[in-house]
């Protein structure tokens, strides 16, 4: 079962972001992001756990996280996360130069 995550990052290549629990069975998130690590250096990985212990984000980044979130998750905080690592490029509006409105 663990395998199937490495797995389906390999088989979708495509995957933009990841959450990873760190706490699975049979092995941890940060081994799993290690496997990832050694095929896909780009996918965003967010590292989640529910202990929330002191160390777990600097371990979560060691192993390749991008970044850390403690459970229970805050909607907002996590938003926040995925805004930090995928902000949308705002292109400047259009002008044509010239205003037509009526005097």
């Amino acid at each position: 079962m663990i395998l199937l995550g490495s797995t389906v990052c390999r088989t979708n290549p495509d995957l933009d972001l990841i959450l990873m629990d760190i706490q699975m069975p049979e092995l941890n998130g940060y081994e799993v992001t290690r496997q990832i690590r050694q095929f896909n250096k780009d996918v965003v990985i967010i590292a989640q756990t529910a202990f929330g212990l002191s160390g777990d984000r600097e371990k979560a980044i060691e192993a390749g996280c991008n970044d850390y979130i403690a459970k229970p998750i805050n909607k907002d905080e996590l938003l926040s996360l995925i805004q930090k690592y995928f902000k949308k490029q705002k292109s400047p509006p259009q002008s044509s130069g010239v205003f037509k409105g009526k005097n």
